[in-house]
């Protein structure tokens, strides 16, 4: 991305309003000549952005942002193609290296303006609008950072308070809280670039209420860093984990609360060559880890469930690895698989997932995925993503405690 240079061209505005912010005038290239599309031509709004990403990658973003704009003019009013028209700006600046990389964030950072104006997309009204503009102002952040820092912080901060709002939104899924963690800590990256350190940790301890828990990211962030004064943030990391401890345990109770259970029987090859199934286990409270070799998320957590059988295998709890290295055809990746479970030094079985394993998960799979099933084959909890030891162990005890069966149903694919 190219950095802006002070001419008459590209010049660098002022934040007009605590509303409105932008990197540089915007300006149109001179000799642009559109070509212009009418409703109906290329098919759907995302059919045509689509074909905006193809016309850059052929090395003509100028005509990709013109069509672009375009297609906001035909379909802007529909639901999510605010977010839709984000994303495709976002991936042309991320692809390609262009003259026009600042004329396209300041593209896009009209529109959030527009957006923050009329407050659709601020988190208290239609919240899965608002999440995924959430989003796509992250990755609006991070493309500006390099370019101009003020309003990096602007959009990092504005990003965090739909986070917030999001949190107060009786619409928005309890047991979703922990995908508002990283926009709450954007807002305390913002606020330090701000040098606003009583915001910036108040933002850090929002994150943490809602399931925030990488303080090694807290200690060695460069921007929240900006903020040390004799070990302030060290001392706050230290708050913020007996902080954590409490929100992590509330966690747990929520999406158990929340989750419809269902009866879950396996039947799967290990990699010793026998099989292993649930009735195998007798009763124990079964955290199952579905992950793969090749899968960075994966190998990072693996650490947690070793330890989790070793601090709990002997109190009625079984921890059970499934590897998805490849469910097509699970016998060509046993060599693989044998060999990393021996370098890891797995303390717990392991198996080999094929496709009949996988559809009893609803929903897309996504890797790693932890399954907690109850003493009863209920599953009770699925947690989708890299989860921390603080999280697997809370909702493992919580299970463990339990003494009588829960009412199981068909499988929640909203969960």
């Amino acid at each position: 991305m190219h950095f802006i240079t002070r001419t008459t061209t590209y010049l660098s505005l002022l934040l007009l309003s605590s509303l409105s912010f932008s990197l540089i005038q915007p300006t149109t290239a001179e000799g642009a000549t559109p070509t212009l599309l009418q409703p109906g031509d290329g098919g759907s709004a995302d059919q045509q952005l689509n074909t905006c990403l193809q016309i850059a990658k052929q090395g003509d973003v100028k005509r990709a942002l013109e069509l672009a704009r375009q297609v906001k003019t035909m379909f802007g009013s529909q639901r999510l193609f605010t977010v839709s028209y984000m994303n495709t700006l976002l991936t042309i600046v991320d692809e390609n290296d262009s003259d026009y990389d600042n004329i396209i964030l300041n593209e896009i950072i009209h529109v959030v303006n527009e957006e923050r104006l009329s407050k659709k997309y601020d988190g208290q009204l239609d919240p899965e609008i608002s999440f995924y503009f959430m989003q796509a102002l992250g990755r609006l952040s991070v493309a500006t950072m390099e370019v101009n820092e003020r309003v990096s912080a602007k959009i990092r901060i504005y990003e965090g308070q739909i986070a917030s709002n999001l949190k107060a939104n009786p619409g928005y899924p309890r047991n979703a809280l922990e995908a508002l963690a990283l926009p709450m800590v954007s807002m305390a990256q913002g606020y330090a670039i701000r040098h606003n350190q009583t915001q910036a940790f108040a933002s850090l301890g929002k994150a943490v209420d809602v399931g925030f828990g990488d303080f090694e990211l807290i200690l060695n962030d460069p921007l929240i860093n900006r903020l040390e004064n004799e070990g302030a943030i060290e001392e706050l990391v230290g708050e913020l984990k007996v902080r954590y401890q409490r929100a992590v345990t509330e966690w747990s109770r929520t999406v158990l609360a929340e989750f419809q259970p269902y009866q879950f029987n396996f039947d799967v090859a290990d990699i010793e060559g026998g099989r292993l199934r649930n009735s195998d286990f007798g009763g124990k409270v079964i955290v199952l880890d579905m992950w793969a070799t090749w899968c960075p998320p994966c190998r990072k957590g693996i650490p947690h469930y070793i330890e989790l059988q070793k601090n709990y295998g002997s109190q009625g709890i079984a921890v059970f690895g499934v590897s998805m290295d490849n469910p097509q055809d699970p016998n060509s990746v046993l060599k693989t698989v044998s060999d990393f479970v021996a370098e890891q030094k797995f303390n717990y079985p392991c198996a080999l997932g094929d496709q009949s394993f996988a559809q009893q998960v609803p929903g897309k799979l996504v890797l790693p995925t932890t399954i907690f099933i109850d003493q009863f084959s209920n599953v009770r909890y699925i947690a989708r993503g890299f989860h921390d030891y603080a999280k697997i162990e809370a909702i493992t005890r919580a299970l463990a405690s339990e003494s009588q069966p829960v009412q199981a149903g068909m499988p929640s694919y909203s969960n």
